[in-house]
């Protein structure tokens, strides 16, 4: 039999893939990115390392179907709330992805560029060194809870409490339900974090 005129692998296949099976298991493995392949697993290692480089695939995949898209020539309030949002809604669509994305190292070089380009904007708008890391991880805890919030049910809390006549239930009845909640809360957090930021800044 001869040779496939299309290779059957690939590393955009081994994403795709891998994606897949976040998507519907939670979770993924060489030996189940192997199996959705048709593949037996040692092939797989002709085009990556591992899994953490599989991880990595699926970060890079992600971020370039939905990323962040930075201008560096944007005012930095700009910039935070443009990645904040795209991270949210890019990972959104992958919720069981969060849990392996925030604990892997980050070497896929698109989503690496963005940062870079992220932190490069910070630093020319005057935060110190140390600011600008902890505002890239303070905006990596947002997008990732706000990715997961995303796909909250459309009550998170039960009926019987958002009528009750407290300060909760006072809260829940004024403000709006499913993912516009979500935007609305999402919203709030950037917008709260950028306040502090400036006030950091003036000081």
């Amino acid at each position: 039999m001869g040779r496939p005129k299309t290779a059957l692998l690939s590393r955009d296949a081994i994403a795709d893939a891998a994606l897949k099976l976040i998507d519907r298991n939670g979770k993924v493995t060489v030996s189940e990115v192997a199996k959705a392949l048709g593949v037996a697993p040692p092939s797989l290692y002709n085009h990556v390392s591992g899994l953490d480089e599989i991880i990595e695939l699926v970060r890079e995949r992600i971020h370039v179907l939905q990323g962040p898209k930075i201008d560096p020539s944007w005012p930095w309030q700009d910039v935070v709330r443009h990645v904040a949002q795209h991270d949210r809604d890019s990972i959104g669509q992958h919720p069981w992805s969060v849990a392996d994305l925030m604990i892997s190292t980050v070497e896929a070089d698109e989503a690496l560029d963005s940062v870079r380009t992220f932190a490069r904007v910070l630093e020319d708008a005057g935060f110190a060194p140390s600011d600008v890391l902890a505002i890239i991880g303070t905006v990596d805890l947002l997008t990732a809870g706000g990715a997961l919030d995303l796909n909250a049910p459309e009550r998170v809390y039960a009926v019987e409490t958002e009528e009750a006549d407290d300060a909760l239930g006072r809260a829940l009845r004024a403000t709006p339900k499913g993912t516009a909640r979500a935007d609305f809360v999402f919203a709030f957090a950037v917008d709260a974090l950028i306040a502090a930021l400036e006030a950091r800044r003036a000081r």
